[in-house]
């Protein structure tokens, strides 16, 4: 007789509910219409690669590098499939973290199928970027395909791409010692990552870029939600931010104790920086609090 888990089946169920919401509420990489933000201007730029044009700007590359990433929503986009097709994609996109099953405390990690509801699919992918990190870097999940979906998951945010790269440099002698035939990838993207960082911050410090854009603190998530009074982006940042300064305070323990203080310490740009730097360690902050949980309740019970 065929069995199924009741974890198995939640993740069934769960995914099944968010599909129908998301097509009702109409939940989309890309809208059909108001196109007017940088992200979607960029793949959009891009995408003439199909056509087999190029630019010699190296920034073209890593524009490239986004489209690729999110070429199911863009084809969705330019084809209007229904919004039940993203939401698919992202579950596909999702899947790494929700076959993993939790076995000692609660599988806090079904919450993520929702995330869209609440943030862009483009930050919740984000977020998944720095959620495989984790998986890699701390819960002993050994995988050379996750490695690379996390770093190129990592391009769809200059600021996603800063702490990616702090996360993996502090952890520079894990990575090379169990990914020995990765590293040169990893390498180029992470040069390849750099680039796009670097010439973003170049340009928000540059008295041009500064005129045209404002400048870096300017253009800092928490300062522009303030200016713009989107006070609950505002409240989620500084709420992110506080919780950021409460895990560096914490005293960890374990083997993973000095690497995973520095992974922490790799998301503090994202608090100064715009975009969605901070907000893609979410996921990573909710597994980091379960398992803090586990922690505590053992030694209560001890």
């Amino acid at each position: 007789m065929f069995k199924i888990s009741t974890y198995k089946l939640s993740v069934f169920l769960l995914s099944v509910v968010f599909l129908i919401v998301a097509e009702v509420a109409g939940i989309r990489m890309f809208q059909f219409d108001n196109q007017a933000d940088g992200f979607f201007m960029q793949v959009t730029y891009a995408s003439k690669i199909f056509t087999g044009n190029f630019d010699s700007n190296p920034l073209f590359f890593i524009h490239v590098a986004r489209l690729l990433i999110v070429l199911p929503f863009y084809l969705a986009y330019i084809f209007k499939f229904p919004a039940i097709f993203d939401a698919a994609v992202y579950l596909f996109y999702l899947a790494p973290l929700l076959i993993r099953r939790n076995r000692t405390g609660i599988n806090i990690q079904l919450i993520f199928i929702f995330f869209p509801l609440f943030f862009s699919i483009r930050t919740s992918i984000g977020m998944c970027s720095m959620g495989y990190l984790y998986l890699i870097l701390f819960k002993g999940v050994k995988s050379y395909r996750l490695l690379f979906v996390s770093a190129l998951l990592a391009n769809l945010s200059s600021g996603i791409v800063l702490s990616w790269i702090g996360a993996v440099f502090f952890s520079l002698r894990h990575i090379v010692r169990q990914y020995i035939w990765l590293t040169p990838s990893i390498f180029i993207l992470a040069v390849g990552f750099s680039m796009s960082v670097l010439h973003k911050i170049e340009f928000m410090l540059n008295s041009a870029g500064a005129e045209q854009n404002g400048g870096a603190v300017e253009r800092s998530t928490i300062y522009v939600s303030f200016i713009h009074e989107q006070y609950a982006r505002l409240t989620i940042y500084v709420f992110l931010a506080l919780y950021l300064f409460f895990i560096l305070n914490t005293k960890l323990v374990g083997k993973y104790s000095n690497r995973l203080f520095l992974f922490f310490v790799a998301a503090v740009p994202g608090v100064f920086l715009e975009g969605i730097g901070l907000i893609s360690y979410l996921m990573c902050f909710i597994i980091f609090s379960n398992e803090l949980f586990v922690i505590n309740c053992c030694k209560d019970k001890l």
